[in-house]
């Protein structure tokens, strides 16, 4: 993960995959191990949504907070951006 940081390359999380480290329904945990090699929790939650979005060509629909755009929001106890964890914590 490191290598792929420091890359100019694009990382982004997700996939439809599912592999035994990644199920399913486990977004969270996928975050928790991007932050843990190496991503701030910043930059995990970007990987997830407006770097995902910008890899797939939907920017301009999707992956960020603003008008016009469709987003899908939780609510967490706590600072997901200070402590990626809180994502795990959907209230």
């Amino acid at each position: 993960m490191p290598w792929a940081i420091d890359s100019s390359s694009a990382t982004t999380a997700g996939s439809d995959a599912g592999t035994p480290l990644n199920r399913h329904g486990d977004y969270a945990a996928e975050l928790e191990l991007m932050v843990k090699y190496g991503m701030t929790p910043l930059e995990a939650i970007r990987a997830a949504t407006s770097t995902a979005a910008d890899a797939l060509g939907l920017g301009a629909e999707t992956g960020r907070i603003a008008p016009g755009l469709a987003a899908d929001l939780v609510a967490v106890a706590g600072q997901p951006a200070e402590r990626i964890q809180a994502l795990g914590d959907v209230r």
